[in-house]
């Protein structure tokens, strides 16, 4: 994984990105009950909150993004595809912010939490 981060730095000879390195990881889960009742019975609802950081390093951009979200997104897997898609378009929004091109190589890197569950690392090239 700190190879990748090293790569993910490089930039090509025009000060571009070279690859784009995002590491998932699901820190936090809250549990409330809204609203507040005196007595717990059956029918009581409780709202979940969930916590993702999604570190970032892509060419001159290394940063940590951090993503809340309840239980609107079902699903652990679904999830965890939200952050990585919202992570996605804020990476290219701090690019397009420094006039710099998308990377054409993505790393995924997810830690084995309960959102991901995953072993290994993937490679993924973005054609033309």
């Amino acid at each position: 994984m700190d190879r990748r981060k090293i790569d993910a730095a490089k930039c090509d000879d025009a000060g571009n990105p070279l690859r784009l390195f995002l590491f998932a990881d699901g820190f936090t889960v809250y549990t409330c009950q809204t609203p507040k009742f005196p007595h717990v019975s059956k029918g009581d609802k409780v709202i979940e909150t969930r916590i993702v950081g999604i570190e970032v390093v892509c060419g001159p951009i290394k940063t940590v993004l951090v993503y809340r979200t309840d239980e609107l997104i079902s699903g652990v897997a679904n999830i965890t595809i939200e952050m990585t898609r919202q992570a996605l378009i804020d990476v290219s929004i701090l690019l397009r912010q420094r006039s710099l091109l998308f990377p054409r190589t993505l790393w995924l890197q997810f830690d084995n939490c309960g959102e991901t569950k995953n072993k290994e690392s993937n490679t993924i090239y973005i054609s033309k």
